[in-house]
């Protein structure tokens, strides 16, 4: 079974469908305040998120793991999280370039680019 974490803090926007047809768990991660779990929530079903559970954290995500993959946008996280997590996808943005990351952190553009990793490793 395959735990995937997934930030939803400033969620980047997916083809949700790319997501819910990785295979194995899927749990959400997110520094956001409980007290925003309704309208959290509710943005997922929205956006036609699934996912197994979130997280409503405040301290380092890499708490909630370990995780065979997590999908990330913030570096700080990305590099915290590569400690327990089998590969880290940094997605790419203007504010993460430039940074030296960890071996098992990847680099990605677009949400293809993880669900191709994962299924040539399944």
């Amino acid at each position: 079974m395959y735990d995937l974490g997934i930030t939803a803090k400033n969620p980047v926007i997916p083809k949700s469908h790319i997501m819910n047809n990785l295979p194995g768990v899927r749990e959400i991660v997110t520094h956001r305040n409980i007290m925003f779990r309704d309208v959290t929530e509710q943005w997922l079903s929205n956006n036609s998120f699934t996912y197994d559970k979130i997280h409503f954290i405040d301290g380092f995500k890499s708490m909630v793991g370990p995780f065979d993959y997590f999908i990330e946008d913030c570096p700080d996280n990305a590099i915290d999280l590569s400690q327990n997590t089998r590969t880290v996808f940094l997605i790419d943005h203007i504010y993460n370039k430039n940074i030296k990351l960890p071996s098992n952190v990847i680099r990605v553009k677009e949400w293809s680019e993880i669900h191709s990793f994962i299924k040539k490793e399944l």
